[in-house]
C-alpha cells in the first residue's frame, strides 16, 4: 500500500506542475493571438468615435460638432450638448491618460500628436494595434483597419448615448427618446453630427504593451478569459479521468484527500464549493490582468523588481490550488459513488447523524433496562404513552382517526421490538451453548438490546474460564513434569547410592577403592541433598511460605563475595570476569541469603554452559529509583530454547541431561528476585546469554 500512494503522490504532483506550467507558458502567445485577431465592436468604434469628434474640435475650435432643427427649443439644445460633450470628454481623457496610445491627426499643415514623431508611420509590423485613415471635403472617409469598417463610417447619435445613458424610446413617434436620468426628451431625428472634413488620421498601439490603460485594455484583455476558461476545463477533465481510474482505496489513505474524507458532507461539500469558487475567481482575476499587463504595471510602478515573474509564481500557485481543490471535490463524489449513497447519508453527513441521534434517543427512550425497579420502567412507559392520549384529545375531532394510527404504530413498533428481542435471545443461546461445548474463540459483538449487560459480562466469564483452563492444562502438564523430572533426578543418586553401598558390603575390598567408593557415595548424597533443598525452596516461594530478612546491604560486596566463593566452578573453564561497576557502594534493602543465592546460582549456570577460555562480562549501574546488575556470556552449545522456556522448573541448559544438577537454578534465581519486588529478565542473542536483574532501591 506505501508503495502505491507513493506511485499516486507522485503521479498527481507531476500533472499539477505540468499543465499549471503549461497553461502559464501559453499567456503571451494567446495574448499576441488575440490582439490581432480583435473585433471590433460597436462599444470600441463608439468610444473612437468621440475621442475622433474631440480630436477633430481641437484641431479645428470652430467645427461644430451638433447641429440641430430650428423646431428644437434652445434650452433642450444646450442641455443635450451638454450631456454629449460631457460624455465625450471624459473618454477623450481616458485616451490621453493612456501612455501606449499614440495617435497623430493632420488638417492642412497643422499636426497634432502624442508621439515621438509627429509623421506618419507605414511600418504596420512594429505595433499590435495599427488603423489610418482620411476625411475628405465632403466627410467620406478612408481607411484602413478600424477605420474601415462600417460602423465608423457614420456618427450614429443613438448608438453613441446608449454606450453610456439609459435610455426610453417611444415608438410611437419614431425618434423621440428621453433619457431616464434627465427630465427632457428630443427627437433624434431633429439632430446631427457635422461631418468631419479633411482630416487624416492615425492610432497606434506598441507591440510591448507593460502598462495598463484605457485603450490597450479594450484589446489585450477582448476574449482572454475564453482561453482562461477553456484551459481550467481542460484540466478538470484530465483530473477527473485520472480520478476515476485510480482505486478509490489507494487515494483515500493519501492527505490531503484523507482529511476532507474524515469531515462531514456538508461542511467538506460547503468549503470545497466556497473554495474552488473563490480560487477559480481569483485566478481568473490575476490571470486576465497578468496577460493584459496591468498587474504588471502596477507592481512596476511601485519598484518591485522582477514583477513579471513574480506574477508568474503567483499565477503557478493560485492555479496549483484550484486543480487540487477540484481533484479533492472529484474524488468525493467517486467515493461516494464507490461506498454508496445511503451509507455515505448515514455515516458521513450530519445529516445522517442527526437523524441516529434521534433515533437512538427514541429507542433509549422506550429502552427497558432490567436493573432498574419495574415499577419505574412501567411508569415511564405508561407516561409516554398518557402524554400521547392526552395529545390527541386536544386535537379533536381528529383524535379518533389519529387513535387508529396510533395504536396501528404502537403495535407495529411493539412488535419489531418483540422480534428484535426474540433474535437476540437466540443468538445469546446459541452462543451459551457453544461455550458449553468448549469453543472458546466466539465472542458476542453484536447489538444484543435487552441483553447487552448479560453479554458483557458473558464475555467475561468466558475469558475467565479460558484462562482457568489454560492454568489447569498447565498444571497438569507441570505436575506430569515434575514428577517425570523428580522421578529422573532423584532415581538416579538413589541408585548410585545403592550400588556403593552394595559394593562397600565386600569384605575383601581394598582400603583405597573403599575410601573412592565412599567419596563418591557423598557427592551423590550430597546432589540428593541439593535437590531435595532446591524442591523446598521452590515449594516455598510458589506457596508464599517463604521468610525475608531484608536489611540495608551492599550489593557490590556481596556480588564480589559470590565471585570468590565461585571462583573454583569458573577457573574450571578458564573463564575470565570482566566487571563494569558504576560505585563500589551501592545500597539496597534486600535478604542478603536469597540474593547471594540468585549470583550463586546465575555464576554456577555460567560455569556449566559459558564457552571455555571465554570472557564473562558483569555490569552494575544505578538510577534514582533502581540498581540494575547485568550478566553476560557466550555460550558453549547452541541454545535451542527461548528465554520464557528457560526459566521453567526442571528445564536445563543442556537438554541431554548430562550435567549434574536439579534444573531449577535459574527457577529459583528468577524466584528469589521477584519475591523481593525485583525483576528477573533474560535475553538469547545468537550465542550471546544475557540476564538482566533489577532491583528497587526503596
Amino acid at each position: 500500500m506505501k508503495k502505491k500512494k507513493s506511485i499516486f503522490i507522485i503521479i498527481f504532483s507531476v500533472l499539477i506542475i505540468t499543465l499549471s506550467t503549461i497553461v502559464i507558458s501559453l499567456y503571451d502567445n494567446v495574448r499576441e493571438k488575440q490582439i490581432h485577431n480583435q473585433v471590433y465592436t460597436k462599444e470600441v468604434n463608439v468610444d473612437f468615435q468621440y475621442f475622433t469628434l474631440a480630436m477633430a474640435k481641437e484641431m479645428n475650435p470652430d467645427y461644430q460638432i451638433l447641429s440641430f432643427d430650428k423646431s428644437v427649443p434652445s434650452n433642450i439644445q444646450k442641455e443635450f450638448s451638454n450631456i454629449f460633450n460631457r460624455n465625450m470628454y471624459n473618454i477623450k481623457q481616458n485616451f490621453l491618460n493612456d501612455k501606449n496610445f499614440k495617435y497623430v491627426f493632420k488638417q492642412g499643415e497643422k499636426v497634432l500628436s502624442n508621439h515621438k514623431d509627429t509623421q506618419f508611420e507605414d511600418d504596420e509590423t512594429k505595433y499590435t494595434f495599427y488603423t489610418v485613415g482620411s476625411y475628405d471635403s465632403n466627410g467620406k472617409l478612408q481607411g484602413e483597419g478600424l477605420l474601415n469598417n462600417p460602423l465608423f463610417q457614420d456618427f450614429d447619435i443613438l448608438s453613441m448615448l446608449e454606450n453610456v445613458y439609459a435610455i426610453d424610446t417611444d415608438y410611437e413617434e419614431e425618434g423621440l427618446i428621453s433619457f431616464i436620468d434627465y427630465e427632457f426628451e428630443i427627437n433624434l431625428n431633429k439632430v446631427k453630427v457635422n461631418p468631419v472634413t479633411n482630416l487624416s488620421i492615425q492610432y497606434m498601439l506598441p507591440q510591448n504593451i507593460d502598462r495598463n490603460g484605457y485603450v490597450s485594455n479594450i484589446f489585450i484583455s477582448y476574449n482572454n478569459f475564453g482561453y482562461l476558461i477553456f484551459s481550467l476545463c481542460a484540466c478538470a477533465c484530465i483530473f477527473f479521468i485520472y480520478m476515476l481510474f485510480y482505486p478509490v482505496s489507494v487515494v483515500e489513505e493519501v492527505n490531503p484527500f484523507l482529511l476532507v474524507k474524515k469531515w462531514k458532507a456538508e461542511f467538506s461539500f460547503f468549503l470545497l464549493i466556497v473554495s474552488i469558487s473563490l480560487g477559480i475567481s481569483g485566478y481568473l482575476i490575476l490571470a486576465e490582468n497578468t496577460m493584459n499587463g496591468i498587474f504588471s504595471g502596477i507592481l512596476i510602478d511601485s519598484g518591485i523588481q522582477y514583477a513579471k515573474e513574480l506574477l508568474l509564481i503567483c499565477n503557478f500557485i493560485i492555479l496549483s490550488i484550484v486543480l487540487i481543490l477540484i481533484s479533492i471535490l472529484f474524488f468525493l463524489l467517486k467515493y461516494i459513488l464507490v461506498h454508496g449513497i445511503i451509507r455515505y447519508i448515514k455515516e458521513d453527513t450530519l445529516f445522517g447523524s442527526f437523524i441516529k441521534w434521534i433515533k437512538r434517543s427514541f429507542d433509549e427512550l422506550f429502552h427497558l433496562d432490567f436493573t432498574q425497579p419495574f415499577y419505574t420502567e412501567v411508569i415511564k412507559v405508561v407516561g409516554i404513552n398518557l402524554l400521547v392520549i392526552f395529545f390527541l384529545i386536544a386535537i379533536a375531532p381528529f383524535d379518533i382517526f389519529l387513535a387508529c394510527i396510533y395504536s396501528i404504530v404502537l403495535f407495529l413498533y411493539l412488535k419489531r421490538n418483540f422480534d428484535h428481542i426474540q433474535e437476540n435471545y437466540k443468538i445469546f443461546l446459541q452462543y451459551t451453548k457453544q461455550l458449553g461445548d468448549g469453543n472458546f474463540d466466539k465472542e458476542i459483538n453484536e447489538d444484543l438490546g435487552l441483553f447487552n449487560s448479560l453479554k458483557d459480562e458473558f464475555n467475561k466469564i468466558k475469558v475467565g474460564y479460558k484462562k482457568a483452563v489454560k492454568e489447569e492444562t498447565k498444571s497438569q502438564n507441570m505436575k506430569t513434569e515434575l514428577i517425570s523430572n523428580v522421578s529422573h533426578d532423584l532415581k538416579t543418586p538413589l541408585t548410585c547410592i545403592k550400588n556403593y553401598v552394595y559394593l562397600l558390603k565386600d569384605d575383601n575390598l581394598d582400603k583405597e577403592k573403599r575410601e573412592e567408593y565412599i567419596k563418591n557415595l557423598e557427592q551423590y548424597t550430597n546432589r540428593l541433598t541439593t535437590l531435595i533443598e532446591d524442591l523446598f525452596e521452590v515449594s516455598k516461594v510458589n506457596s508464599g511460605n517463604i521468610q525475608l530478612n531484608q536489611t540495608l546491604l551492599n550489593v557490590v560486596d556481596l556480588l564480589n563475595q559470590t565471585l570468590a566463593e565461585s571462583e573454583e566452578i569458573l577457573s574450571a573453564k578458564n573463564l575470565q570476569v570482566v566487571k563494569a561497576i558504576e560505585s563500589e557502594d551501592i545500597q539496597v534493602v534486600l535478604d542478603g541469603d536469597k540474593t547471594f543465592r540468585v549470583f550463586e546460582n546465575l555464576l554456577t549456570n555460567i560455569g556449566k554452559y559459558a564457552m571455555p577460555n571465554s570472557r564473562v562480562y558483569i555490569d552494575m549501574h544505578q538510577d534514582e529509583e533502581n540498581v540494575y546488575i547485568e550478566f553476560k556470556n557466550i555460550s558453549e552449545t547452541q541454545m535451542n530454547f527461548n528465554a520464557d522456556e528457560i526459566t521453567e522448573r526442571f528445564v536445563r541448559g543442556d537438554k541431554s541431561r548430562h550435567e549434574v544438577g536439579s534444573g531449577l537454578g535459574l527457577a529459583i534465581a528468577k524466584s528469589f528476585t521477584e519475591v523481593q519486588n525485583g525483576k528477573f529478565k533474560i535475553i538469547i542473542d545468537g550465542d550471546l546469554f544475557k540476564v538482566i536483574i533489577c532491583f528497587n532501591k526503596a
